[in-house]
């Protein structure tokens, strides 16, 4: 009889997995250097406007990065020759591009136009093309063996949702004299979410509140209809820019939502995830457990994640039991509703790098509902955040039905009742409902 791993003994879930589990484990903790962990894409490739300076600024030191990187202008281009199977992966994105009508163009093309922008992420540089204030361009450093599959993955969740509503729209791929993938190019926005709705300043009104929330729910919603899962959503991975001539029943700017950084993404039909994986053959058990994916604690944006996948502590990487990353998408998506309507740091202004107090906080259903109603008020807005934060997966409505529910006329209308009363936002004289 096989024995037990200490893990498995403190861990009565996990030592009732399936061998397809522990299978994907073992590859899971195989040794790696850092960056093969599913380490947090950089929230770089958001596309900001140049006169945005405190959006930038306020990206940057979220990413916990240096804005005083020095510029490099190269594409870190690597003389690694592809394997076969990464050479097919490069084919079949192509082909991807083409069906939507994404061109490729070389970077010793654009390289000459480029200017680079003082936010640098852990695995891109992100440059503005001179003479066109509508387009960013991303670099990715990283062109080992271990980045490529995040790089066709991010490239390839781009064209799958390219023409959605609420999703960063890629604009084009680029590749070196080699045909390695080495960026992309894609529309440039205004703010990050973060900058938008938590402007001292200026908040968003009530109508402005309720029709982002309305758009991420919905932009969710298209992104797990293409059979995907985000798995990095924050408020800086989202953007949003002013509509300049649509207003909302208050007289205010109608704002859009997009979606951004695909790096941490997965796919969950089986025919995708054999076409886009660099291994030769995917395990027939891994496969098996579609829609559960079995992956690391997410170090990432913990304020973000439910207690199914933060980690322990700072140092732990033990892979996690199966999860399904589409309802762990509608948890961050509960936190980043909280974080628009109220303006603040939700789980009572814990920080982000204080993990033992966030696993206290959101362990159960019932400590998740005692500190929801304990810092919302308003019932209908307890009730939405009820129906996306739950410690049980299971418990979580999904994002499509979510999507229904918030756009009935009763639902929609309490919530803007409810975010009036928290006040903020210009002061303009509401239509009658």
């Amino acid at each position: 009889m096989t024995s037990k791993s200490e893990g498995d003994a403190q861990n009565p879930d996990q030592s009732r997995r399936s061998d397809a589990v522990a299978s994907i484990e073992r590859e899971l903790i195989a040794p790696k250097s850092p960056t093969c962990i599913q380490v947090p894409a950089s929230s770089s490739s958001a596309s900001h406007s140049t006169s945005s300076v405190t959006s930038l600024k306020d990206h940057t030191i979220a990413m916990g990065l240096d804005s005083d990187v020095t510029p490099q202008t190269s594409s870190s281009q690597t003389s690694r020759e592809p394997t076969d199977r990464e050479q097919q992966m490069l084919r079949d994105l192509k082909v991807a591009a083409q069906a939507q009508r994404v061109p490729y163009i070389s970077w010793s093309a654009i390289e000459p136009t480029l200017t680079v922008d003082s936010a640098q992420g852990l695995f891109k540089r992100i440059y503005h093309v001179q003479g066109n204030d509508g387009l960013v361009v991303q670099n990715f450093k990283e062109m080992d063996a271990e980045s490529f599959e995040q790089r066709v993955r991010e490239v390839v969740c781009l064209l799958k949702l390219r023409g959605s509503e609420g999703v960063g729209q890629i604009q084009s791929i680029i590749d070196d004299e080699t045909d390695h993938l080495v960026g992309l190019s894609m529309t440039k926005y205004a703010y990050t979410l973060k900058a938008y709705a938590t402007n001292a300043r200026r908040h968003p009104t009530p109508c402005q509140k309720l029709v982002l929330i309305q758009d991420m729910i919905e932009a969710i919603s298209a992104i797990h209809s293409q059979g995907l899962a985000h798995r990095d959503l924050s408020e800086v991975n989202i953007m949003v820019d002013e509509d300049p001539v649509e207003k909302l029943e208050d007289g205010t700017p109608r704002p859009w939502i997009r979606v951004i950084d695909f790096g941490k993404s997965v796919f969950l039909e089986p025919e995708e995830v054999k076409r886009w994986s660099i291994k030769d053959m995917v395990p027939a058990e891994e496969l098996a457990l579609l829609p559960l994916v079995v992956l690391p604690p997410d170090h990432g944006y913990k304020l973000y994640r439910s207690i199914l996948t933060l980690p322990r502590t700072k140092f732990d990487y033990t892979p996690l039991p199966p999860v399904n990353p589409q309802l762990e998408d509608v948890y961050s998506l509960g936190v980043l509703i909280w974080r628009t309507f109220s303006g603040k740091s939700p789980w009572n202004g814990t920080i982000e790098d204080d993990i033992k107090t966030i696993r206290y906080l959101v362990k159960s259903d019932a400590q998740i509902k005692f500190q929801i109603e304990r810092e919302v008020t308003g019932k209908m807005s307890q009730e939405l955040l009820l129906k996306c934060l739950t410690a049980e997966a299971s418990t979580r409505w999904t994002a499509h039905r979510l999507k229904e529910w918030v756009n009935q006329p009763e639902v929609s209308a309490e919530l803007l009742r409810e975010f009036e009363v928290l006040g903020g936002g210009r002061k303009r004289v509401r239509k009658n409902l």
